[in-house]
């Protein structure tokens, strides 16, 4: 599907009242809170897990308009699950998701690595509020394939 028509489903699918669908990938329960704190319920429906291996299963059964991706968790971290999203061949379209790493580590060098596993934007903890919603904002309106 192209650009244009895909930019037209989504707007079909806002005046229709169709929520976006954002996983929120986050082990620790306050980053969590501030997250779905920033993120208007009426505007957005967020899922949220607190490992990679989750956030696989939860992209297996749903379909993720964009991923809120916690570096470091337990187990499969958010740079592992990332590399493993983006070399999906299972899943088809949703691979190319949007995907934004959140991660207290601000450096240059933390930036690059999360650009290198795949990610598509960073966001430094602690969260700010307006920067979160203005980068689910432009990640949104992206074009980008559309199915999974």
């Amino acid at each position: 599907m192209n650009d244009k028509v895909e930019s037209a489903q989504r707007a079909a699918d806002a005046v229709a009242g169709k929520k976006a669908r954002i996983l929120l990938a986050e082990d620790n329960l306050f980053n969590q809170q501030v997250a779905l704190g920033a993120l208007d319920s009426s505007r957005y429906t967020v899922d949220m897990v607190d490992d990679g291996n989750a956030v696989l299963g939860a992209l297996e059964r749903t379909h993720y308009d964009l991923i809120l991706m916690d570096c470091m968790m337990p187990g499969l971290d958010g740079y592992q699950t990332t590399r493993l999203i983006r070399s999906s061949k299972a899943l088809g379209a949703m691979s190319a998701i949007p995907i934004v790493a959140l991660t207290a580590n601000g450096s240059k060098e933390a930036r690059q690595r999360c650009s290198e596993a795949g990610m598509n934007n960073f966001i430094a903890k602690p969260i700010d509020f307006e920067l979160l919603v203005a980068t689910v904002e432009k990640w949104l309106a992206a074009p980008r394939p559309v199915g999974g």
